[in-house]
């Protein structure tokens, strides 16, 4: 039973003045008065969604709560009730699903009673106003409202259709109480069990004694309305394609751009800690006078300088130093005589012949043994066997000498030390520091101008979509229900662009690497691990954006605030 008790209302004039009024449980009321009176303000404060400036409404002797919307009221409105994005089958059942109620086994039933079996699979632009009137009562019907409230559910159809819309409406009345605003004084006398006048903020009509029942507490049974978020995605994705490929494009260079400084920062410490003479320092003094310099892992400087390889003019010759357990050799061995050596890998495509000439003093024949493996520092040299210059100790040098490991190095102040290995990774670090630098700059440019762009799109799509939002409260669904909604439909859109970018840079990379000669210089490389594994870097990457997509659509809600659902409804009508 629903009641008023001494409720007013004042929008621009007067709509109710101090009024008490007792409807019955069941029964089909109709309500007139003259146009602007205030007969739909009066269904909104019936049903909950606008609260009176005084007075209270009551359903069964227990005032209206958050919850008395969904779980006993259906709306049907002039023009529009229905979601866009969701078929017939999906706008029939979502009432239940947004107050959780049970009873959708019901729904064959309903669908051939009300004869639109035909339209489930159909959307409500597909639909004929009189359909629509259908499917709006075949929600109630299903959620088995006991309140339905019925604003011109006639005005715009022909006069059969509107018979039949007030005969399913009556049939309906036996089990639920049905309001219904029209200006067809006829018909509602035709159907109407009694009709309440509202004039002058006052409603005339015959009210009823407080007679009070305990309705059965229907079956709850929990729904995820994330498929109607799915659903909702896909149905704006023509608006949504735009900022969904432009975001893929966005993040899949600023992963190329990541995964580019890290290989290329791995492919340097790669190449160091495998170059032959990674501790190997040259040591000198400052004013480049011969000196004795003794000690473990000391000897002199070999100028090789002086010879060339007669086959590769242009090539360094160096000496391996005593400790090469860090070389790796793609392929051959390490030289065990003074006329063997190595080469670095390339070199190897060059080579014709395992056998070189040195020129010295003499044209000395060597034999390559084996292949030294290049990473990102890539230069031809031969490497000669420490045998070598025992055999050739003219050519060893008074005022350079080369001392293996650092600990070894003297501690006088003098002397000069060079490390060739090391400089060179010291002026590449300061390139891809100077990269990350720029890097930084332009993904901070890019997000700010990703965001903002998202930010537009965004509030673009939640404008258009105010009136749905409302709908969907009139159906019941709280504003927190709302908020997760929208809060679910940008994490649907942040996952779909994080997944097709990241697929997108992987079949990139892929293909650079085995596609293209790029891989013999270094690989994009995943990035190292952030908390727990390699490449998590991803696994946050991915939960910090999704979850910034779906906090950016969730802010769209504040253009339904649950105080202006009654305006956004006005509006339409």
């Amino acid at each position: 039973m629903l009641e008023m008790r001494h409720v007013s209302q004042r929008f621009e004039k007067d709509i109710l003045i101090d009024q008490s009024y007792i409807f019955p449980s069941i029964g089909f009321i109709g309500i007139v008065g003259a146009s602007g009176c205030g007969k739909t303000t009066l269904l909104y404060i019936l049903s909950g969604l606008l609260k009176p400036d005084q007075g209270e409404i009551y359903f069964n002797n227990v005032p209206l709560d958050q919850d008395f919307l969904a779980k006993h009221v259906t709306f049907i409105r002039q023009n529009n009730d229905m979601i866009a994005s969701l078929n017939v089958e999906d706008n029939i059942e979502i009432g239940c699903k947004i107050a959780n109620l049970s009873g959708l086994e019901k729904l064959p039933g309903i669908v051939y009673q009300l004869d639109i079996k035909r339209c489930l699979k159909k959307y409500p632009s597909a639909l004929s106003v009189g359909q629509r009137k259908r499917v709006s009562i075949a929600r109630s019907l299903l959620k088995a409202s006991d309140v339905i409230l019925c604003d011109e559910p006639t005005g715009a159809l022909h006069q059969e259709a509107g018979h039949e819309v007030m005969q399913m409406l009556k049939k309906a009345s036996s089990q639920a109480l049905v309001l219904i605003v029209s200006h067809d004084e006829d018909l509602l006398k035709t159907y109407c069990d009694e009709i309440v006048i509202l004039e002058n903020g006052r409603l005339k009509g015959t009210t009823h004694e407080a007679h009070y029942e305990i309705i059965p507490e229907r079956k709850k049974k929990h729904y995820s309305l994330l498929p109607y978020a799915i659903k909702e995605v896909m149905f704006r994705a023509k608006r949504l394609i735009s900022l969904i490929c432009f975001q893929i494009i966005l993040l899949s260079c600023l992963l190329f751009m990541v995964e580019g400084l890290h290989g290329l920062n791995f492919a340097i410490n790669q190449s160091v800690e495998h170059a032959p003479l990674k501790n190997v320092y040259l040591v000198s003094r400052k004013d480049q006078e011969d000196f004795r310099l003794t000690g473990s892992h000391i000897r002199p400087h070999f100028q090789s300088e002086y010879g060339t390889i007669s086959q590769f003019p242009e090539t360094m010759i160096d000496v391996l130093p005593e400790n090469h357990r860090h070389i790796v050799l793609k392929s051959g061995r390490m030289p065990e005589k003074e006329n063997e050596c190595l080469i670095s890998s390339s070199l190897e495509s060059k080579l014709k012949k395992k056998n070189v000439t040195y020129m010295l003093d003499k044209a000395i024949s060597l034999q390559v043994v084996g292949v030294v493996q290049e990473y990102f520092f890539r230069h031809p040299t031969f490497y000669l066997p420490d045998q070598f210059t025992n055999q050739h100790q003219e050519y060893l040098s008074s005022s350079i000498y080369e001392v293996e490991g650092k600990v070894n190095l003297p501690k006088d102040s003098q002397y000069v030390v060079t490390n060739d290995v090391l400089q060179e990774k010291e002026n590449y670090e300061e390139l891809v520091r100077m990269g990350k630098l720029v890097g930084s700059l332009f993904i901070v440019i890019s997000l700010f101008t990703s965001l903002s762009l998202m930010k537009i799109v965004f509030q673009s799509i939640a404008l258009a979509r105010k009136l749905e939002n409302a709908i969907l409260m009139t159906l019941g669904m709280k504003f927190r229900q709302l908020i997760i909604r929208f809060f679910e439909e940008g994490m649907i859109i942040g996952t779909l662009i994080i997944l097709m970018s990241y697929l997108c840079c992987y079949g990139i990379r892929e293909y650079i690497h085995t596609m293209t000669d790029f891989i013999k210089t270094y690989h994009f490389q995943l990035t190292p691990f952030v908390i727990f594994y390699n490449g998590d870097f991803y696994l946050a990457v991915a939960f910090i954006y999704i979850l910034l997509v779906g906090i950016m659509d969730a802010r769209g809600i504040r253009y339904v605030k649950k105080n202006e659902i009654v305006d956004i409804l006005r509006e339409e009508d």
